[in-house]
């Protein structure tokens, strides 16, 4: 129980304060949107690649979408249902959840941002993803 309220509490932090930048290629721990290109109400495919040694708790559809405000990053409002489940990615693997974009987003650059936890320490971080340009 414990762990499900840290791993919560963690989400709700995503969109104030994300640590960690994945959008370098060398990171060992990315996310990715596929395509990077996209109309509202498309689908996307976010993609996490653990090149880490380590196992990486995870949990894709709770992923948080954000939009480009300057040279800050804003939340986007969302009402997607998600179950409260951490999935384990092992190192040197990769998954990917689809999801469907909102039909009135704006034109512009969005990112996504996750929360990971990292094993065996428990460390829970912050990602965010490559930019999705809508159009």
């Amino acid at each position: 129980m414990m762990r499900l309220i840290a791993f919560c509490s963690a989400l709700l932090l995503l969109a104030c304060n994300p640590s960690m930048e994945s959008e370098a290629s060398t990171d060992p721990l990315r996310l990715r949107v596929d395509p990077e290109t996209a109309a509202p109400g498309d689908s996307v495919t976010l993609v996490l690649q653990n090149d880490t040694s380590d196992d990486v708790g995870y949990n894709l559809c709770n992923s948080a979408l954000q939009v480009r405000s300057g040279d800050a990053w804003e939340p986007v409002p969302s009402d997607r249902v998600c179950t409260m489940e951490l999935r384990m990615l092992t190192p040197g693997n990769e998954d990917s959840f689809t999801l469907q974009l909102p039909s009135d987003l704006a034109p512009g650059e969005y990112r996504f941002t996750t929360s990971i936890e990292v094993m065996p320490s428990g460390t829970t971080e912050a990602l965010e993803s490559s930019v999705l340009r809508v159009e």
